[in-house]
């Protein structure tokens, strides 16, 4: 399992949400593994969106550059869930960014969970748009009450 963050450290924004937090937890418990957290948006100088690739990746620093190895840790799951702020933009080039860069054939294990994510206010069509674009690409979209 892998959890991908980016807002300031410290902020309430860094943490995870109680429920999700929990849930992970358990998960971590039952399984006797340890989740994969993946932090990004640490250097000042470049926007970090997704959390694969910084928008402009710079040689100063190798972790705005496209993280390699946690993509190759995706390839082995069954299924990938979706969920996060904001749909509009982080969890948009996020998911772009893995649907790119693993191809089409993955993106059908893509379940985007709908009432767990938000658009930036005024920004709520570039989401729907992202959604519409990724189910015509294949992906699932449920509400997370109905995920077993």
């Amino acid at each position: 399992m892998g959890v991908c963050q980016h807002t300031i450290v410290g902020s309430w924004g860094y943490s995870i949400y109680p429920s999700v937090s929990d849930a992970i937890i358990k998960w971590e418990k039952e399984t006797k593994k340890t989740v994969n957290y993946c932090p990004k948006g640490d250097f000042y100088l470049s926007e970090h969106y997704g959390a694969f690739e910084a928008e402009v990746p710079s040689l100063e620093d190798p972790n705005t550059m496209l993280n390699k190895p946690f993509l190759e840790t995706l390839k082995e799951a069954d299924e990938l869930l979706i969920s996060g702020e904001a749909l509009s933009h982080c969890v948009k080039s996020t998911v772009e960014q893995i649907a790119d860069n693993l191809g089409e054939d993955y993106i059908k294990k893509f379940i985007f969970l709908e009432d767990t994510s938000s658009s930036v206010n005024g920004f709520e069509k570039n989401g729907i748009d992202f959604i519409n674009v990724m189910v015509s690409r294949g992906m699932k979209v449920i509400k997370s009450t109905d995920y077993v």
